[in-house]
Formats: structure tokens, C-alpha cells, sequence
């Protein structure tokens, strides 16, 4: 029995990441978010949260036993140092539970399996896809999206996009899709990936919703 094929969308905030698994999950991809999972596996109670608690401060946890994120993120992006502390402790429990579910979609009979996921690096032991797509566009582009739907501020979104090295992401993708332009132009290229990866024409429309 032929396994559906695996991609990894990533790719900075704002660049419709989002935007392109919904449009392949309207066509019958099972669609993974790794933001999803790394919430959950600092879960109140959770092994996870209370090793982020002995590294980074007790008080990195509310009264009611939730995560103070915007805490952890001022500590551990405070250097290099703690940056990496965060990745250690979290990356490899994420890329195990992201694996897990990646074995119960391909069980399940999904044509295609989209894992989107803002950051991946081919070097780093993360998770293997039959093709990564790199997803992009412009600071401005990115920004006015994120602040349209009121998640984030336009400032932080160029912080947080700042953050992290997305241009090396990007060289190693195996395809590079730049999307500034319409949503329309996007279903095209998704129609595009989908054809490529899945030999056939995508069944009806897709969703065009986050």
C-alpha cells in the first residue's frame, strides 16, 4: 500500500503557512500544526513544564499551574544560551509527538500529510518530509496579516521574524514558494504541490479559511 507523502511547510509569522494546509486539507490532506503540539506538551502537569520550570525559574508557572509564556520568552530568548537551554528540553519531546502523529495520518488513509511547523532545519534531527517548502513573504505582507487578524501587533511580529534565522531555513528547502501576492495565486501553486505530490488533480475547491 502506497504511504501518502509527507511536506513540511515552513516558514516565518504571517508568510500563509496556515492559509496553504488549509487549502490542501479542503482537497483531503491531514494537516499537523506543530505550534499545536508544542503547547500541549507544556500542559499543566506535564514532564516538559516542570523541567522548563527547574531551568528557567519557578515562577514561569501562573497560580492555577499554566505557563507564563511571555515569562519563559523574555528568559530564555535573553541569550543564546538560554535559547538553546529552551530547545533542549522542548524540541525533542515535540519532534516525537509531531512523528507519532505522522504514523496515525498515514494510517488513516489521508492522501497527502502537511506538518507545518515555523521553524525546521534538515541539520537539526528534526522531522523528515518527502519535500519541504519553504513559505515566505515580505516583512510588510507578513505584518499587516497577522495584525488583520489581531494575534499580534505589527512591531512584534517583525521582532519575533527577526528572531530567528529564516534565510538559511529557506536555502535548505526543497521549494521556495514567495507569497506576497493574492489568495488566489496561492490555491494555484497549492494546486501545483498537490498534483506534484499526490499525481493527481485535487478534488473540488479547498478551503481558503486559516
Amino acid at each position: 500500500m502506497r504511504q501518502a507523502p509527507v511536506v513540511i511547510l515552513c516558514g516565518p509569522t504571517g508568510s500563509g503557512k496556515s492559509t496553504l494546509g488549509s487549502i490542501l486539507g479542503g482537497w483531503g490532506a491531514a494537516r499537523i500544526d506543530a505550534d499545536a503540539v508544542a503547547r500541549e506538551v507544556v500542559e499543566p502537569g506535564s514532564p516538559v513544564l516542570a523541567a522548563l520550570q527547574a531551568r528557567f525559574g519557578e515562577d514561569i508557572v501562573d497560580t492555577d499551574g499554566a505557563l507564563r509564556r511571555d515569562v519563559l520568552a523574555k528568559r530564555a530568548f535573553a541569550s543564546e544560551e538560554q535559547t538553546r537551554a529552551l530547545e533542549a528540553l522542548t524540541h525533542p519531546v515535540i519532534r516525537e509527538r509531531l512523528a507519532e502523529q505522522v504514523v496515525a495520518a498515514r494510517r488513516s488513509g489521508a492522501l497527502l500529510v502537511v506538518v507545518e511547523v515555523p521553524l525546521w532545519r534538515r541539520g537539526d534531527g528534526g522531522l523528515a518530509g518527502d519535500l519541504v517548502v519553504w513559505v515566505g513573504a515580505s516583512d510588510e505582507v507578513a505584518a499587516a496579516r497577522v495584525a488583520a487578524h489581531g494575534r499580534l501587533s505589527a512591531s512584534e511580529v517583525l521582532r519575533r521574524r527577526s528572531r530567528f534565522d529564516f534565510e538559511s531555513q529557506r536555502e535548505e528547502a526543497d521549494l521556495v514558494l514567495v507569497n506576497d501576492g493574492s489568495i488566489e495565486a496561492l490555491g494555484r501553486a497549492a494546486r501545483e504541490l498537490w498534483e506534484q505530490l499526490v499525481g493527481v488533480e485535487p478534488d473540488g475547491k479547498g478551503s481558503l479559511g486559516p
